[in-house]
């Protein structure tokens, strides 16, 4: 024994014990040697080997038990060393010798197994040398790894850049946190990420150009990363966006597309560890995504452009009980995501949508005019149906801008674009033109406004036509008229 009371090597130990083992059992090479001749008697050989045990007890002590101990406990810690190196080395871990091929690959190590090795070597009275020295190079290899995990994602950029570097230094064979198949999936949620930078880069840089082609690319992204555009909306309020995923879903099925449901990212998943945690929370972070772009910001933005462009192509479609109203298109507008520290024309300003978001704008401009424009001619028209005749070109002007509104607020006919506008108001409307009309055609007989008109063949009225006017007074039931 050393210093440290442990046997210097596994080697002179398991040959203590041996010889030990060898002289308890009466087969010493030396005695071994001297009987080699003789016959052996079994009645004789237990009488030897007792007489061995009582002389070596009596000599000893216990020091036989206590070595045949050593060595177990010894023994079984470096079979357990030796299957862990021996699965590292099938796995090619560098840090433990040359890699070994194996027709049945084992499970991995769990890391927990190595330090408990570690730990459990300090009672282990015997020094094992270069098998203790290759655990603790690839425990001292594991725990640098996490170090520098940990270290990454707390980086403000090129956290793709470093965790894949990580990737690639991993070390081989072992169980860590997070698990190879997790991190497999941070790195492809990080790949998605950077995707998406680059496609709302390239929307920024169409300079007018046709983008027909990048929107596809731009829609399944979103289809994969939904639930990372969802978390990350959560911080804004933008509301459910199942059902914008649910419209371009049909939209790239609609093109021909093929979906792979393996590729949509669960945050379960990866959320699992506490790193996986730590990198979904930095990406969805409103500020990360800020200083990097924003390109979520976008993706969200591009989900409800996208609602517009549903909404846009319904305008104009052959059923009329599909024709969206003007308060369907104000409450879509509502909804627009805005951020004050970000511009518009920086996220989409040469793309189509910016194009179809002026359309829908215009859209609900044109539809509120109208609608005001509908609501000040009722009362204005109200107003001159009680005037006098001295306002004949006013009454006769009103009549035609309530028909021209009129004619604004029905539903627009098949193949034109529009809103369908309030009812209420169009049936407002309606009613006061048909007033305005009515007063208008009265107009032509200059008797039934003015007293001193003179009655003659050529401005009387006939009684049809007198019948007719009576029938039509405004706001009265002539058949309640006696």
């Amino acid at each position: 024994l050393d210093d440290s009371n442990k046997f210097s090597s596994f080697d002179l130990l398991e040959k203590y014990c041996t010889t030990f083992n060898c002289i308890l059992g009466g087969s010493s090479t030396y005695r071994s040697e001297l009987t080699k001749e003789l016959t052996r008697n079994e009645v004789i050989e237990e009488e030897i080997c007792r007489f061995i045990h009582e002389d070596m007890n009596s000599m000893y002590n216990d020091i036989g038990p206590k070595v045949t101990k050593i060595y177990s406990e010894a023994t079984a810690w470096k079979k357990r060393a030796e299957g862990i190196i021996h699965t590292l080395r099938i796995y090619g871990n560098a840090f433990v010798g040359e890699a070994v091929a194996s027709v049945k690959v084992p499970a991995m190590v769990d890391r927990e197994r190595l330090v408990d090795l570690i730990n459990e070597y300090d009672d282990v009275n015997v020094h094992m040398g270069d098998v203790y020295s290759l655990l603790q190079s690839v425990y001292e290899q594991s725990t640098l790894w996490s170090e520098n995990v940990s270290i990454a994602i707390e980086r403000e950029n090129d956290l793709l850049t470093l965790l894949t570097t990580c990737h690639n230094n991993r070390p081989k064979g072992i169980n860590l946190n997070p698990a190879q198949d997790v991190f497999d999936l941070i790195l492809e949620l990080l790949v998605w990420h950077n995707k998406i930078k680059c496609a709302i880069s390239k929307l920024r840089s169409m300079d007018g150009k046709v983008d027909n082609d990048l929107f596809p690319e731009i829609y399944m992204l979103v289809i994969e990363g939904i639930e990372v555009i969802q978390q990350y909306s959560k911080q804004w309020d933008f509301g459910d966006l199942s059902i914008s995923l649910s419209k371009i879903t049909d939209y790239v099925v609609g093109t021909g597309q093929s979906l792979n449901p393996t590729k949509h990212f669960s945050l379960s998943k990866i959320e699992v560890t506490q790193i996986g945690k730590k990198v979904c929370d930095r990406i969805t972070s409103v500020d990360f995504d800020l200083n990097v772009g924003h390109p979520l910001f976008c993706m969200i933005y591009v989900l409800w452009a996208f609602d517009i462009k549903t909404f846009l192509s319904r305008v104009t479609g052959d059923d009329a009980n599909m024709r969206p109203t003007l308060q369907e298109a104000i409450a879509l507008a509502i909804t627009e995501p805005k951020d004050h520290r970000i511009d518009f024309p920086d996220i989409l300003v040469n793309c189509s949508l910016k194009k179809d978001i002026s359309r829908f704008n215009q859209l609900i401009i044109e539809g509120k005019k109208t609608e005001e424009k509908a609501k000040s001619l009722c009362i204005s028209s109200q107003d001159s149906s009680s005037s006098s005749s001295e306002k004949t070109d006013e009454i006769r002007d009103y009549e035609a801008s309530l028909k021209e509104v009129l004619t604004r607020m029905k539903s627009p006919k098949q193949g034109e674009e529009g809103l369908i506008l309030d009812p209420s108001i169009g049936k407002d409307v309606d009613q006061r033109w048909k007033d305005s009309s009515w007063l208008v055609r009265t107009l032509t007989y200059p008797l039934l406004h003015d007293d001193d008109v003179e009655v003659t063949i050529e401005n009387r009225l006939t009684w049809d036509i007198l019948v007719s006017l009576f029938e039509q007074i405004p706001s009265i039931d002539s058949k309640t008229v006696g």
